[in-house]
């Protein structure tokens, strides 16, 4: 939305710019200067740029009219990412199927290469000896995050792996307040802000879980309470229509740590896999 030539939102901003504490002030001049940036940033990334505390952007945000930080965000993103060009970042209301299924096509391809030239081997195999030497493995993510857990955690099972993906938040609490330091509880989130899901990963890392990440954000208020985070890298904005391409570097990164939990495994994951396959064999026409 534009009103007098300025994005709303930044008008907003400007308004209250002088009532602003000093310090806040610099969060909303980062704002202004960056608001493209600013809707893919976490709250952490904004208080390191504008120097500041996490806390403060929180209070600068409330104190510029929005009720926090991922507010102003979704306002943000609002005005300047439409419906239709927020699905797949470059695509335009003209183009027709041939144009669209290539952009589509290419932004998963972009999506792939950023994850793997992002990912780091050694904590790729931390998390995997981790997960094979849990008892449990509890698998939390909320919204479109959920069927990527869903997913990870058939493969889990038929490797032979006790895991459990949950998706209500409230079981997530009820779950890992049950744990301790012999189990694992691995966390998706695109952002890396979703406040059920840090809450859960935060519970199970103060009940001495070992705790694991995966999310586009390394700087997250995820990421701050995992000790192993596993980076899902997509240009995507976190506020497209749909999640087109976080969940495929979610599936990707998670295939990968599946994959080298069944090498760990070895014959044991193999028998597992038999096992699974043999059960479900009478299902098949």
């Amino acid at each position: 939305m534009v009103e007098n030539g300025r994005i709303a939102t930044l008008r907003l901003i400007e308004k209250a710019y002088p009532h602003l504490r000093k310090q806040e002030q610099r969060v909303a001049e980062l704002v202004q200067a960056a608001p493209h940036e600013v809707i893919r940033w976490a709250v952490s990334d904004v208080a390191t740029k504008a120097g500041v505390s996490d806390s403060t952007v929180v209070r600068a945000c409330q104190h510029m009219g929005f009720q926090g930080f991922y507010d102003l965000k979704i306002s943000l993103a609002q005005d300047l990412v439409t419906p239709i060009t927020g699905l797949a970042g470059n695509i335009e209301p003209e183009d027709n199927p041939e144009t669209i299924i290539d952009k589509v096509f290419r932004n998963s391809i972009r999506t792939l290469e950023l994850t793997k030239a992002g990912m780091r081997p050694a904590l790729l195999y931390q998390a995997a000896q981790s997960i094979v030497r849990a008892r449990t493995v509890e698998l939390v993510a909320i919204g479109t995050s959920g069927p990527v857990i869903t997913d990870f955690n058939w493969k889990l099972l038929r490797a032979g792996i006790q895991a459990h993906a949950i998706t209500d938040s409230h079981i997530q609490l009820i779950a890992t307040s049950q744990l301790d330091a012999q189990d694992v509880v691995l966390a998706v989130s695109h952002t890396g802000s979703s406040k059920e899901v840090v809450e859960a990963l935060t519970l199970a890392h103060e009940k001495g879980c070992t705790t694991i990440a995966v999310t586009s954000y390394a700087s997250s208020p995820l990421s701050r309470v995992a000790n192993i985070v596993l980076v899902s890298i997509s240009e995507e904005t976190q506020f497209q229509t749909e999640a087109l391409g976080s969940r495929i570097a979610q599936i990707a990164v998670l295939d990968a740590l599946y994959v080298q939990i069944c090498l760990l495994r070895g014959e044991e994951a193999v028998s597992s896999l038999r096992n699974s396959a043999k059960a479900l064999a009478f299902r098949k026409i």
